[in-house]
């Protein structure tokens, strides 16, 4: 069984605490998705917050510039045989900050293992972040997302392999002469 954080407020000025909600499956995540607040990571003491990071066991990735499209995102289960689901936001389709209407969507994958390192989680979120244009911000320890509009593709598959935190190379200091 997987699980996920569901808002235990659901008012913008008062996300801070969430409870840990068990999924049984995708349907459930996505029902999940489409009634309240949550996020794919859970924290310690249910409180949302990057130093509480505990462990996630899903990709959630939000688009909302119009670089890609409902089936863009589509695509990218099919092509890849991978269980996820594809959800419009409520702002799909609308005039968002100055900005015309266009595909506004949320694609979640479920990770093949849970995540309990937030580096290997930040890592591999701005792994899946390079290969798509998701918004760079949805990849820290803290993130959460408002309901789903409506789920409009939904796929049982494979799930997205993640790799383990790969410390980056040493920086080499000038040598003075």
């Amino acid at each position: 069984m997987l699980t996920v954080s569901t808002a235990r407020v659901a008012a913008a000025d008062r996300m801070i605490y969430f409870r840990e909600t068990p999924v049984v499956s995708l349907g459930a995540l996505a029902m999940v998705a489409t009634t309240t607040a949550w996020s794919p990571i859970l924290w310690e003491g249910g409180r949302r917050r990057k130093a509480g990071y505990l462990t996630s066991s899903f990709c959630g990735l939000d688009f909302d510039d119009g670089r890609w499209t409902l089936n863009d995102a589509i695509q990218t289960l099919k092509q890849n045989d991978l269980m996820g689901f594809v959800g419009t936001t409520k702002s799909h389709q609308r005039w968002k900050d100055g900005k015309p209407p266009c595909d506004r969507m949320r694609l979640v994958l479920v990770w093949d293992g849970a995540i309990t390192d937030l580096r290997a989680y930040e890592q591999n979120m701005a792994r899946m972040m390079a290969l798509t244009p998701a918004d760079k911000a949805c990849k820290d320890g803290g993130r959460y997302f408002w309901p789903c509009r409506e789920i409009v593709y939904l796929q049982d598959g494979d799930r997205q392999p993640w790799a383990p935190y790969q410390a980056p190379p040493p920086r080499l200091r000038p040598t003075r002469r």
